[in-house]
């Protein structure tokens, strides 16, 4: 997120059409089968074991405290994987989002995967593979004695 803003005010305050906010509740009210929105990519069963541990989300999480945010992207080097099957989170929203970055004056490095929403559980192998890159490429060598 860029600094200042909260969850809905850096995503145009509209919630995407698979779920509502639901005022009197106080929560986000998905319209969609979460399976298929997060966990698409899974087998159906281990897909129907994560949609059952998942949480209401707070309105408050995603419409308040922008003050509070603060884009650490913009002092240290980032990396950005972009799931390209994600059904949460629209392609060209994950696209824009580096570019807003190094125009902001970001270092970032971009990475995809042919996944969904929840790589780390349908693409572990890879997303592990990807976690390393990321480490080694951010380890700043010690300066011989």
């Amino acid at each position: 997120m860029p600094s200042g803003l909260s969850f809905m005010q850096a995503a145009g305050g509209q919630p995407p059409p698979s779920w509502e906010a639901d005022w009197d509740s106080g929560y986000a009210v998905l319209q969609v089968d979460p399976r298929e929105l997060f966990y698409h990519d899974l087998q159906l069963e281990e897909g129907k074991l994560w949609v059952s541990r998942l949480q209401s989300q707070s309105l408050q999480a995603l419409y308040e405290g922008g003050e509070h945010v603060y884009s650490g992207w913009q002092d240290v080097p980032t990396w950005y994987l972009i799931t390209v099957e994600d059904r949460a989170l629209a392609l060209v929203a994950q696209q824009a989002m580096a570019p807003m970055a190094k125009a902001a004056g970001a270092d970032i490095v971009v990475r995809e995967l042919q996944s969904g929403h929840s790589p780390m559980l349908s693409r572990p192998d890879e997303m592990a593979g990807l976690i390393e890159e990321a480490v080694k490429d951010m380890v700043i060598p010690l300066p011989a004695k």
